[in-house]
């Protein structure tokens, strides 16, 4: 593992509004899986001290109360768990980011390890953490493969827009796909992305060629 301290962050705090009406009585995260009804989280954080991230902040919102207490201070697990409290000024899982970073003990020497506390995997932390460090990146991500990464997708398109002044494009599977992806591109994070889902000829040589156009 390399020197750098390295911190694990959880979203912990959303509604889980495509899983009512579980998520009416369960924070999403805390939802048992498994054989064993273990909650989603628990498998989360094993997975963390399994690669040795034992320093977490879990930012928790709605129904939180059933995360700490199950969890606690995370000594049963072997991990050491501080609480973040979402503020309503700040939405979704970028406002919850912003509010850990305006109030968390953190500096820039830390590493962090943000993760989704909804999603179980056995990703290889270690592994990511030592290709980062050795590549000297800024930011590391581990994506997964089919359509659901078209967002996110849009979102590192972006980034390299502005750096890099690129033009990217992005195939998707289905006309419908483009469309959602461009409704929420443009309603949640207000970039705007031309969504080509015709014949060349319907766009302009200004529409396909001029950089940042995605």
């Amino acid at each position: 593992m390399p020197h750098r301290r390295v911190k694990g962050v959880i979203l912990a705090g959303g509604q889980g509004k495509r899983l009512r009406p579980l998520s009416y009585y369960f924070q999403k995260c805390m939802i048992p899986v498994g054989p064993i009804q273990k909650p989603i989280l628990e498998y989360i954080i094993r997975l963390f001290r399994h690669h040795d991230i034992t320093d977490i902040s879990l930012l928790v919102g709605y129904k939180h109360e059933q995360i700490v207490n199950y969890f606690n201070s995370g000594d049963r697990f072997g991990v050491r768990i501080t609480y973040i409290l979402d503020n309503d000024e700040f939405q979704g899982s970028g406002g919850s980011i912003l509010n850990f970073h305006q109030n968390a003990p953190i500096s820039t020497d830390d590493t962090l390890v943000i993760y989704y506390g909804d999603i179980i995997s056995n990703i290889d932390l270690h592994q990511m953490l030592n290709e980062h460090h050795k590549n000297h990146a800024d930011i590391a991500l581990q994506l997964p493969t089919g359509s659901g990464k078209t967002l996110v997708g849009l979102l590192i398109a972006e980034w390299r827009r502005i750096k890099y002044r690129e033009r990217v494009v992005y195939l998707c599977p289905t006309i419908q796909l483009v469309n959602q992806a461009v409704e929420l591109s443009v309603g949640k994070y207000g970039i705007n992305p031309l969504g080509f889902t015709g014949k060349q000829r319907k766009y302009s040589s200004f529409d396909i060629h001029t950089p940042g156009i995605l």
